[in-house]
């Protein structure tokens, strides 16, 4: 490739990229769909860089610095903050796009947009429709269903999918050669397929520790026969957004596992999968996380 990505995977997605900018086919808009840390934000803002930049990202000019900390002028970031996106920030953002700039582009990096709500949505519309000159913009979504069909009509749908486990193990063993093949491999399982788990995990060492016992945890939770011992094991978890979400994660690989290796479990294998899914979607959507989980616990 030309360019250098600093992603793990996604090769065709990447290369399909470059190509565009070498035939100057780039769309006013991208959405990069797929599961919570395999890459999008990385692709989108490293995109971003070699737009803006004039030696193709280079790292050390002010528009490289000043995008790395969310600071140049005409690329403008939304960063999932937990809360939706409101149709003040896009009128907001509207107006801003509709000014002079001295950059080459000017590049919206909106992150996790079904937090939109509806009147933002449409709002935005319009601009998608006819954006400013040299406008580009460049979403990530964990839920492709749940964006707007005409929102949806108007970009250009990228899907990311989990990296495989033989190429994260190879990618950490390139980038941390002190870290031992075992803890490589253990950490390469435990992240799942997402590359920013696996950095976050061989990063922190008590948070390595911390997925090894609530793997554990959770193979003996799956035979909890008692829906009291389930509410009890996820009691303490109900504030913890951080865990809830490693516990979703690890529960879809365990289970995962077990249906590839034909396990007897006391429901279909795909039924508990579809439900964990479902209670990520109403997780992303503020539905009340002690609801969401016990509802879970009730049908798996």
């Amino acid at each position: 490739m030309k360019y250098t990505w600093r992603i793990v995977g996604h090769e065709k997605l990447v290369q399909g990229l470059e190509d565009d900018i070498t035939s100057g086919n780039i769309a006013h808009a991208y959405l990069f769909a797929g599961p919570e840390k395999v890459g999008k934000f990385t692709v989108a803002k490293t995109f971003a860089h070699i737009l803006q930049c004039e030696n193709s990202f280079c790292h050390t000019c002010q528009t490289c610095l000043q995008i790395e900390k969310n600071a140049h002028p005409d690329t403008i970031v939304f960063r999932d903050n937990g809360e939706s996106i409101k149709i003040d920030e896009i009128r907001a953002l509207i107006n801003r796009l509709n000014l002079s700039a001295p950059s080459k582009y000017k590049i919206v990096i909106a992150e996790n947009i079904e937090r939109m709500v509806d009147e933002a949505g449409n709002c935005l519309l319009k601009t998608l429709e006819e954006p400013p000159p040299n406008t580009i913009f460049l979403f990530t979504t964990l839920f492709l269903k749940s964006i707007m069909p005409t929102i949806l009509s108007r970009v250009r749908v990228l899907k990311f999918h989990h990296c495989p486990e033989d190429v994260l193990v190879k990618h950490l063993t390139n980038m941390y050669p002190e870290t031992d093949a075992a803890t490589i491999e253990q950490i390469s399982k435990f992240a799942l397929g997402k590359p920013g788990v696996a950095f976050d995990l061989i990063n922190d060492p008590q948070l390595a520790s911390n997925y090894k016992t609530l793997y554990t945890d959770l193979q003996r939770f799956l035979d909890y026969e008692s829906i009291f011992d389930r509410f009890l094991y996820i009691k303490e978890a109900e504030h913890d957004p951080r865990k809830i979400a490693d516990i979703l994660d690890i529960l879809t690989h365990i289970i995962r596992t077990r249906m590839i290796t034909g396990a007897p479990y006391r429901k279909p294998y795909v039924e508990v999968l579809e439900k964990i899914d479902y209670t990520n979607y109403l997780l992303k959507h503020n539905i009340n996380p002690k609801l969401a989980l016990e509802n879970l616990m009730l049908n798996i």
